[in-house]
């Protein structure tokens, strides 16, 4: 897989949200060799209050010992 990044950039122009986004992340990361990835972001939508997102495709208890 040549340029990744760049397959990853385009793709992720034209997702409508986090959770296409992420599906997009995810089968990135299985071409590149990689069976579990996770994606966080925190939008400043609110100074105060930002929203964050964070998606895994760990399994339940990977991602409970991770926490």
């Amino acid at each position: 897989m040549e340029n990744w990044q760049e397959d990853l950039l385009s793709a992720s122009l034209m997702v409508k949200n986090e959770y296409q986004l992420f599906e997009v992340v995810k089968s990135t990361a299985l071409k590149l060799g990689f069976d579990y990835c996770a994606y966080g972001m925190q939008a400043p939508l609110s100074i105060a209050e930002p929203k964050t997102i964070m998606l895994n495709n760990y399994p339940e208890a990977m991602a409970e010992a991770l926490c």
